[in-house]
């Protein structure tokens, strides 16, 4: 069921986020004044989180189920959209089938029924009273490479339906993302007709060369206030989720082995290396590596508090970077709380989100684009 205080609202651009995870998107979208009323993901464990962070002014409202049955009608009657609102279409769909870790099957059309989630989503909006306004759609670089049926359907219905697109594949370090982070965007603006249809543009990057500096870990980890020291297996009380996995006796030798600021797997002394490094000492470099201060952060994963799996170490203590602090390099605030069954479930929705600045600058670029109509 959704809120039945979300129909009062009128005059509004109002959104579904799909795959939406543990609410990264809609925080963003929320915070620039689109209205996310209804979240849909398959994964349970999301719940909780997406609905306790989500829940100021008109609860937006989580619903744990698969796409596949999910039924246009009910997600029309949740939105309950007026005449004068505008409608958006978030889908950010799992992006493990085109992740760089699976390119051998990417190119091949490896059978993966996550590939066909994107179409599913379309299934439902097609049923929709009337299509939507706007469409936003994110992923992984290798979605589009894949040129998978998802993405080929996804492409002609909005060339047939009269839509402006624009697609380009980006990093969220560009719009002050204090991390690199790489995805493909499409975004996709309702025309009158086909005459009025044209290349729809980005907005406008604000950080980089020539720019505003790129965020730093160093200015996310003491922005707004410091996050204080923690030991491996610690935790803070002062923050939520500002917690880590303890380490064992071995991978701690190696992390107090590890320069400070940067220092990888192969400053570690031979002796205490993982055996498959010695193996293969140029495979998986960024594994059992620090942070630089001074630098955006890696990529965060489903991993990202794994000092196994990639470069996850803190930059100068001696463990893996906290929950609290991976959720600060996807730019959510301190209390966006994680709720889980445990640090590798939290791990798993914090690396997961579309990090919440990405989500606020095309969330305003929408807003932005409603207002010129309108005038």
């Amino acid at each position: 069921m959704c809120s039945e205080s979300s129909q009062k609202s009128k005059g509004k651009i109002i959104a579904v986020d799909f795959f939406c995870g543990a609410g990264g998107l809609t925080r963003g979208f929320r915070n620039v004044g689109i209205d996310v009323r209804l979240g849909i993901d398959k994964d349970l464990a999301f719940g909780k989180t997406y609905a306790e962070n989500n829940k100021e002014n008109i609860p937006a409202t989580f619903w744990g189920m698969s796409v596949e049955d999910v039924k246009s009608e009910d997600v029309w009657a949740c939105l309950a959209p007026k005449n004068e609102d505008k409608i958006v279409v978030a889908g950010c769909a799992p992006c493990q089938p085109f992740s760089a870790q699976n390119k051998k099957n990417v190119l091949k059309g490896h059978k993966d029924d996550r590939k066909d989630l994107l179409s599913q989503m379309l299934r439902v909006v097609k049923k929709f009273k009337r299509l939507p306004d706007y469409f936003f759609i994110e992923n992984v670089p290798g979605f589009k490479k894949s040129q998978c049926s998802s993405y080929r359907r996804l492409k002609s219905f909005l060339k047939k339906n009269h839509y402006s697109v624009g697609e380009d594949v980006i990093d969220a370090a560009i719009y002050g993302v204090p991390q690199r982070r790489k995805r493909f965007i499409l975004i996709a603006k309702k025309e009158v007709s086909e005459e009025q249809v044209k290349k729809l543009m980005f907005p406008p990057i604000t950080h980089g060369p020539g720019k505003i500096d790129f965020v730093t870990v160093e200015q996310a980890f003491n922005k707004p206030s410091p996050l204080p020291p923690i030991k491996s297996g610690g935790n803070s009380p002062k923050f939520f989720n500002h917690h880590v996995p303890k380490l064992s006796p071995e991978n701690s030798k190696r992390i107090k082995g590890t320069p400070k600021n940067g220092g990888s797997h192969r400053d570690i002394p031979q002796q205490d290396r993982v055996p498959c490094r010695l193996r293969h000492p140029t495979k998986h470099s960024d594994t059992y590596g620090r942070m630089w201060w001074k630098k955006v952060s890696p990529t965060l994963t489903c991993k990202c508090v794994s000092i196994s799996n990639g470069r996850f170490v803190h930059p100068t203590q001696n463990r893996a970077i906290s929950i609290r602090e991976a959720a600060r390099l996807q730019t959510f605030p301190d209390n966006y709380k994680f709720y889980g069954t445990g640090i590798t479930s939290e791990a798993r929705q914090v690396g997961n989100a579309v990090p919440v600045k990405l989500a606020e600058v095309f969330g305003k670029y929408f807003v932005e684009l409603d207002q010129k109509q309108k005038e």
